[in-house]
């Protein structure tokens, strides 16, 4: 089955910042496996993250659109199940930059838009060149599907599916923006 999850990774902003600007609050209840709809949790950096299951709650680009507005904000979607991710960056209401990798067009497919800052750039270039020689040697596994979930571990210091400590919370909607608008493909 695998995941499908969209974690909202929120640089620069304390948790407070990121729960108003995603339109959510924190609960009590701890969420230990990342199994609940939506959960939080703040990172070594005390930056905040939002992990959403896409199976209960999908969301989509107006949304993050509308969170950038309050705050700048690195999503990383993703379906194991049709390995498929996207590695986007918005601001101010727009998307800067994406990376994304859809096996259906191709087990090499890696697609980059906009400007990447800084050493992003050389980051990605050494990413593709190591997915290209891993893919070459063994065929059965989807090593480009690696290159945007590495990307986000670059910025957010979290990877998704590796052991963590930190401890994630149950969130709940506390106004209307935390609804969700659709589905992350666009």
């Amino acid at each position: 089955m695998g995941y499908t999850i969209s974690l909202l990774y929120f640089p620069g902003a304390a948790k407070k910042q990121a729960l108003a600007a995603a339109g959510y609050s924190e609960t009590s209840e701890e969420d230990e496996v990342n199994e609940e709809p939506v959960s939080g949790a703040e990172l070594k950096n005390g930056d905040y993250l939002i992990w959403r299951n896409w199976e209960w709650d999908p969301v989509g680009e107006d949304y993050y659109r509308r969170i950038s507005t309050s705050s700048p904000l690195v999503v990383l979607d993703l379906s194991e199940t049709t390995m498929a991710c996207g590695l986007f960056f918005y601001r101010d209401g727009w998307s800067e930059w994406s990376i994304s990798h859809f096996a259906e067009n191709g087990i090499d497919n890696l697609t980059a838009t906009g400007t990447l800052p800084g050493g992003l750039a050389g980051k990605l270039e050494t990413l593709r060149r190591d997915a290209a020689r891993k893919q070459a040697q063994d065929d059965e596994v989807d090593y480009y599907f690696d290159v945007p979930v590495e990307m986000f571990r670059h910025l957010s210091g979290f990877r998704y599916d590796m052991e963590h400590d930190r401890a994630f919370h149950v969130l709940e909607a506390a106004n209307d923006s935390a609804a969700p608008l659709g589905k992350p493909w666009r």
